[in-house]
């Protein structure tokens, strides 16, 4: 098999294809559930499924640093715990756990020898990751939460500011920009100054560890995060509207921030399956790892 990494390809007869997929939070390590965690956990999942060898690098800071390593099935997941310096983590945060989060990874892909390494537009924290390795990294730009670009009194907004600042520097130091949709690919190119830079489309996708695929009735349908006009909650909505007859004991539930609005909107343009449309608005995450397993599809 041969898979290219951007210069060049690499070999990969004598063995299965090896790839390291850096996220902030995984299922198995700790109770989040968000976007972030089902992109991880379906991806890895999905991978192995496909042949591939599977390292998760799940990254967080904390007052000491930490390495472990533990299994999810054949996925293999490193723990890493980022020292937290108070000066230039709080002033510019994520270059310094950037460039630990580096020294993490190199150490990894000197034992394990990865094909590929993919990780998050989060706050720039891939930066140096994408510096070092890059013509073997894929960014993964997803809807970003550092919209506030605005100099002013607050702290906050200057540490704001300088991790999207951050973010715009991987996006344009990266040789491989991946994102799910059009949409999305336009938001970057125009937030991150991208120009004619390359984007490739790789819509979301569904884990199914059956041959015969997910069946959609009788399936709880949940949809987590905040409902913000451009993550597109009515498009999932209107699908689910025309889904339904088909499916016909199939629910769907929307979990996250704004949920009231959307639930207004939808019970309006369609009161027939209204009662099948949950709309649950935040949820503690200790709940939802308690409710994790109850989720027949993810919608992400």
């Amino acid at each position: 098999m041969t898979f290219k990494t951007g210069d060049a390809d690499a070999e990969t007869s004598s063995r299965r294809l090896r790839i390291c997929l850096i996220t902030a939070a995984y299922p198995t390590v700790q109770d989040e559930r968000h976007g972030g965690t089902t992109y991880a956990w379906t991806m890895a999942h999905a991978l192995t499924d496909a042949g591939v060898d599977v390292h998760v690098v799940c990254f967080s800071d904390s007052v000491k640093e930490e390495r472990r390593t533990v299994r999810d099935g054949a996925v293999v997941v490193h723990v890493v715990r980022f020292r937290w310096r108070f000066g230039v983590s709080w002033y510019c945060p994520n270059l310094d756990e950037g460039w630990q989060l580096q020294r993490h990874v190199a150490a990894y892909d000197r034992e394990y020898h990865f094909d590929a390494i993919e990780g998050p537009n989060l706050g720039g924290v891939c930066w140096a990751v994408a510096l070092r390795y890059r013509h073997r990294f894929w960014l993964r730009m997803h809807t970003s939460g550092e919209h506030n670009l605005t100099f002013g009194g607050s702290t906050e907004k200057l540490r704001r500011t300088f991790r999207r600042w951050l973010d715009r520097f991987t996006a344009r130091v990266a040789r491989h920009r991946v994102t799910h949709s059009r949409t999305q690919a336009r938001i970057a190119r125009e937030e991150y100054h991208l120009g004619k830079r390359s984007i490739s489309l790789v819509p979301h996708g569904l884990y199914c560890n059956s041959e015969a695929g997910p069946s959609l009735d009788s399936q709880l349908i949940v949809a987590i995060g905040m409902l913000t006009p451009r993550k597109g909650p009515d498009v999932l909505l209107r699908a689910f509207a025309q889904l339904a007859p088909t499916a016909p004991h199939a629910r769907l539930a929307m979990i996250g921030e704004d949920a009231g609005h959307y639930q207004q909107q939808f019970v309006a343009e369609s009161a027939r399956i209204a009662e099948r449309v949950e709309f649950s608005g935040t949820i503690a995450d200790d709940e939802l790892a308690r409710r994790w397993e109850s989720f027949g599809i993810v919608v992400v």
